[in-house]
């Protein structure tokens, strides 16, 4: 049985916005660095203008409004257009009503404020904004790079865990079931307390958590039996009769972790003492009980709990 994960699915999609945050940071970074870059050609481009035409750069940056002009008598707007393409908003209002470098209409209506716009000390602020310690944002830039490459990997790592997994034929494939999860399964019988210890199970032997906790269900009948309760053997753990005394533990959660090690270690890995044709639990079955219904009853169990994974 394999269903997926709505605890994995979200974490996912945790993951998917952290990593677009990350991306945006390093998008900020690199048009900071663009807009620098296109306004130091700017001025290069407009010190050549000036020099050659003999007109001050604050002139050629100083903007009329067009009603009223003869027109401009540099093509200055095409150069700021440049900059407009990679600096989005605040330039394209002003090229659309505003002419630069219009020596003629700006000698006309120098005196009218709000019919003049001047560009240079805007422009000097946001070189020395996005100049400013050019290392430390190359320091930034690569760390980002680096947060965003990480969570590219968790992303994947995640995605190949949203199936939650329980195979009675392989027993050795993991469920990849949280520790929450476990609980929400187990909720309202005596063993939710032991959630820990089954995840525990799987991340220390790999064996499928959900076999352990169909064993306990089967053994303990949900762990409410008398052994259970008095000897904390969830397990039926070297319990080979009714009378025999079994194998016990000082901790519930340890008798549990020695029934995983065991399983791993004697029945599920080929050429071992109890290995029969399988890691399934027919294959426990075979050397584990004399119950030849006890791998349906451990199955149906672990079905019963998949079922309850919301």
């Amino acid at each position: 049985m394999r269903k997926q994960s709505r605890e994995a699915i979200k974490e996912i999609q945790k993951k998917e916005k952290e990593k677009e945050q990350i991306q945006a940071d390093i998008n900020v970074l690199k048009k900071a660095d663009q807009i620098h870059k296109s306004l130091e050609k700017l001025y290069t481009d407009l010190e050549f203008i000036s020099k050659k035409q003999k007109i001050p750069m604050e002139v050629l940056l100083t903007g009329v409004k067009n009603e009223g002009t003869i027109g401009a008598n540099y093509d200055i707007n095409q150069e700021l257009a440049k900059v407009a393409g990679i600096q989005k908003g605040y330039l394209d209002t002003y090229l659309k009503d505003y002419t630069f470098g219009d020596q003629n209409g700006m000698s006309l209506i120098s005196a009218v404020e709000d019919q003049v716009i001047q560009l240079k000390p805007y422009f000097d602020h946001i070189l020395k904004e996005t100049g400013q310690s050019k290392e430390k944002q190359e320091e930034q830039r690569k760390e980002l790079e680096k947060k965003l490459a990480d969570k590219e990997k968790e992303i994947v790592k995640l995605e190949k865990t949203r199936y939650r997994v329980f195979c009675p034929t392989n027993l050795l494939e993991v469920s990849n079931l949280s520790e929450n999860e476990i609980k929400s399964m187990l909720k309202g019988t005596q063993l939710e307390e032991l959630s820990s210890a089954f995840y525990q199970c799987e991340k220390k032997y790999k064996v499928n958590c959900v076999v352990i906790m169909g064993i306990a269900a089967h053994e303990s009948a949900w762990g409410t039996s008398r052994r259970a309760r008095e000897d904390n053997n969830l397990t039926g753990y070297g319990v080979t009769s009714d009378s025999a005394k079994g194998i016990n533990a000082k901790t519930k959660q340890e008798n549990l972790l020695m029934t995983a090690k065991l399983l791993k270690e004697r029945y599920l890995l080929p050429d071992e003492a109890y290995y029969h044709k399988a890691p399934s639990v027919i294959g426990v079955n075979y050397n584990y009980c004399v119950d030849d219904d006890w791998a349906a009853s451990v199955t149906n169990n672990g079905y019963k709990l998949m079922e309850k994974l919301k």
